[in-house]
C-alpha cells in the first residue's frame, strides 16, 4: 500500500467500546457497511395473483474494517493488532465515520496482515476485520406516558423502569405485572438484556408477561400507575 493512504498524527476516526484507533496504534484506511438482510415469506394460491405475507423480518449488515496497525518492530506491530483484535471479541459497540454505530460480532480476523513501512520509522500491518451488526443510534432515555421512537426497524427493544408510589397486590408495568409490589419498590422490565428485575436483584419469579418490552417507529403509550423512565437505541434498517 502507498504511503500517502496513511494519515498522521493519528486521527480517531472510528471507536471500538469508545476507544479509538489510535489507542491501538491504528489509522483506519477504509471501511464499508453493507445493506441489511431481509427475509420473506409469502402464500400464493394455485394461478392467483394475489399472496399472503407470512413472515417478513429484517437481519444484520455485514461490516468490513481495514486498519493500519504500527510499532517500532514487527513484534510491536503484530502485538498491538493482537490487542486490537481482543477488544472486537465480543458483543462490540463499533463508531464509524459514516456518523453511525453498529453492534456487532467479530466474523473474521484477517487473512495474514500485509507487511509495510518501507520509508518510515515504523513498522506497520494491513489487516481487514469483518464483523456482522445493526446500525444504531446513541442511547435515549426519557419518561413516558408516551414515547416518540425515530427508528425505522420495525420494533426496538427498550428498557423500562419505574418507583412503585403506592403498595400494591399486582402493579402493571408495559407488558408485565408484578406481584405485591410495596412503595418505593424499584421495578425494571429489560427488553435490551431480556431481564426482568426488583431492586437491582432478579426478580422475574411471579411476574406476568408475554413478550419483553419494545417499541414500534413513531409514538408509543408506556402504561404504569407511575412515572416510566424508557431507555432506547434508535435502529435503522
Amino acid at each position: 500500500m502507498n504511503n500517502t493512504f496513511w494519515t498522521s498524527p493519528f486521527t480517531p476516526t472510528a471507536y471500538i467500546n469508545g476507544a479509538p484507533l489510535s489507542s491501538f496504534n491504528a489509522l483506519l484506511q477504509d471501511f464499508s457497511v453493507g445493506a441489511v438482510e431481509v427475509t420473506s415469506s409469502r402464500w400464493q394460491g394455485v394461478n392467483r395473483t394475489n399472496f399472503t405475507l407470512l413472515k417478513q423480518q429484517f437481519g444484520l449488515r455485514s461490516i468490513s474494517l481495514s486498519v493500519a496497525v504500527f510499532g517500532d518492530t514487527y513484534k510491536d506491530a503484530a502485538t498491538m493488532l493482537s490487542r486490537m483484535t481482543g477488544a472486537l471479541w465480543g458483543v462490540v459497540d463499533l463508531t464509524l465515520p459514516d456518523g453511525y454505530s453498529y453492534f456487532c460480532t467479530l466474523d473474521g480476523a484477517g487473512d495474514a496482515p500485509e507487511r509495510v513501512g518501507p520509508g518510515t520509522q515504523q513498522t506497520g500491518l494491513l489487516n481487514t476485520f469483518t464483523l456482522t451488526g445493526y446500525r444504531h443510534d446513541p442511547m435515549l432515555t426519557t419518561t413516558g406516558p408516551t414515547v416518540y421512537c425515530p427508528s425505522t426497524t420495525p420494533q426496538t427493544d427498550c428498557i423500562l423502569s419505574v418507583t412503585v408510589g403506592a403498595a400494591a397486590d399486582s402493579y402493571t408495568l408495559g407488558g408485565a405485572t408484578f406481584p405485591n409490589v410495596t412503595q418505593g419498590e424499584q421495578l425494571v422490565f429489560d427488553g435490551i438484556n431480556k431481564r426482568i428485575l426488583r431492586n437491582g436483584a432478579p426478580g422475574a419469579a411471579g411476574v406476568e408477561w408475554i413478550n419483553f418490552p419494545y417499541l414500534t417507529p413513531g409514538e408509543n403509550a408506556v402504561s404504569a400507575a407511575d412515572p416510566v423512565t424508557v431507555q432506547f437505541y434508535p435502529c435503522y434498517m
